[in-house]
C-alpha cells in the first residue's frame, strides 16, 4: 500500500510540474507572438514594461499580494501547487521566452507570429488542465473568482467573478502599456480574444482526454464494436438470399 501511495504522489508531482511547464511555454509563446496575451499576463507585462523589472519579478510581486488576499479569503485552496505556480510560472516564462527569442529572432513576420499564437493556446489549456486536475492547490489569480463568490455569498457566481478579474487585469495592462509607450496590442489583441473564447473549452477537452477513465472508454468501444458486428451479421443474413 505504501508503494501505491508513493507512485500516486509521484504521478501528481509530475502532472503538477509538467502542467506548470506548459503554462510557462504558453505565456512565452504569447509574448513572442506579440498579438495579445491572457489578461493576467497582460497586466504583469504592463508592470514590466513600465518599471523595467523582468516579467518574472513583476508576476511574483503581484502573486505575493494576491497570496495575502488568498490567505484571508480562500485558505483551503492553498497547496504546494499554489507556490509552484506563483513562483515558477513567471520566471519559467522568462527563461523560455529568452531561449525562443535567441532561437527565432525578434523580427518575425505576421504568419510566424500567428503560428506561435496558435501553439500558445493549447499549451496553456493543457497546462492549466493538468495542474488543476491534480488538486494540490490553485494559483493566487485563479482563486479570485472563488473569493468573490464566497464574500458575496453566491450573489456573484464564480464565472462572473472571474470575468470581473479578467476585465480588471486587462484594463490595467492596457493602461500600463499606454503609460510606458509600448504598443497596446502586446497586451490586448487577437490573442486575448482567442484566449477568452477558446481557453475554457480547451481546458475541458484536455481534462477529459487526459483524465477520463480509460477502462470505461474501452468498455464503451467494445459495446460499440459488438453492436456493429451484430448489425453486420443481420445485414448479411438478409442479403444472402437476395444474392442466391
Amino acid at each position: 500500500m505504501k508503494m501505491l501511495r508513493i507512485n500516486e504522489m509521484e504521478k501528481k508531482a509530475a502532472l503538477l510540474v509538467g502542467g506548470n511547464a506548459l503554462i510557462c511555454l504558453g505565456v512565452a509563446l504569447y509574448r513572442l507572438a506579440a498579438l495579445g496575451t491572457d489578461p493576467y499576463s497582460a497586466m504583469n507585462l504592463g508592470f514590466s514594461s513600465l518599471t523595467g523589472f523582468s516579467f518574472g519579478n513583476c508576476q511574483l510581486a503581484v502573486n505575493a499580494v494576491l497570496m495575502v488576499v488568498m490567505i484571508s479569503g480562500a485558505r483551503q485552496l492553498i497547496g504546494v501547487g499554489t507556490f509552484v505556480n506563483a513562483i515558477g510560472v513567471g520566471y519559467g516564462a522568462d527563461a523560455i521566452y529568452w531561449l525562443l527569442q535567441n532561437l527565432l529572432g525578434t523580427n518575425l513576420d505576421l504568419a510566424s507570429r500567428a503560428v506561435l499564437l496558435a501553439a500558445a493556446i493549447p499549451c496553456s489549456a493543457m497546462g492549466v488542465g493538468m495542474y488543476m486536475k491534480v488538486g494540490l492547490g490553485i494559483s493566487p489569480y485563479d482563486s479570485i473568482g472563488v473569493i468573490i463568490e464566497s464574500k458575496t455569498h453566491g450573489k456573484i457566481p464564480f464565472s462572473l467573478g472571474r470575468m470581473m478579474a479578467d476585465l480588471t487585469s486587462l484594463s490595467a495592462g492596457i493602461a500600463l502599456f499606454l503609460c510606458s509607450g509600448e504598443p497596446v496590442w502586446k497586451a490586448a489583441g487577437i490573442g486575448t480574444v482567442c484566449n477568452a473564447l477558446l481557453l475554457g473549452p480547451m481546458i475541458h477537452f484536455f481534462q477529459k482526454a487526459l483524465f477520463e477513465d480509460h477502462r470505461a472508454l474501452r468498455r464503451r468501444l467494445r459495446r460499440w464494436s459488438r453492436l456493429n458486428q451484430l448489425m453486420m451479421r443481420r445485414a448479411l443474413v438478409r442479403l444472402v438470399p437476395a444474392w442466391k
